[in-house]
């Protein structure tokens, strides 16, 4: 059994959103999640009338940065219905979603709250009997904002 000290793996991924158009909450579990982040902006300023000799740094405006899904495909239509609204200009194409990190029990870790979520991007998996590789589809969002929550994970 891994000790809290050891690194969890990178692997085990659950994704949940609200839909607005019909009050149900959508779930797909993932392989890789990549750019979970936050950027932050620092401006430099100095008074004019200051008798301190360098620049001061204040923060800015902050924006998450776009997050990509990765999943084996499934036949499952609500990832793909969520993209459909947003192309068709719905006005309930936002969601607010959950990203968790589970352990290797299936408990939760670490959870990425994501408020105000677009699809940007889909892409289908790509399809070649050739070879034995998982087809995988992806899924891009826009995040207007990420907050991380580690405390009271159960």
């Amino acid at each position: 059994m891994a000790s809290s000290a050891d690194p969890y793996s990178a692997f085990n991924f659950l994704m949940e959103w609200n839909n607005p158009e019909n009050g149900d909450t959508g779930k797909a579990g993932f392989q890789e999640v990549t750019g979970l982040g936050n950027d932050i902006n620092v401006s430099k300023y100095r008074e004019g009338g200051s008798n301190c000799f360098h620049m001061q740094q204040v923060t800015g405006v902050n924006k998450s940065t776009n997050i990509t899904l990765k999943r084996g495909f499934m036949v499952a239509g609500d990832l793909y219905d969520w993209t459909e609204s947003m192309r068709h200009g719905s006005g309930q194409a936002r969601r607010n979603a959950i990203i968790t990190m589970r352990d290797e029990a299936g408990q939760a870790v670490t959870k990425w709250n994501l408020t105000s979520v677009l699809p940007v991007k889909y892409t289908g998996p790509a399809l070649n009997n050739k070879g034995n590789e998982i087809a995988i589809e992806e899924l891009v969002l826009s995040v207007e904002r990420l907050d991380i929550e580690t405390s009271g994970i159960t």
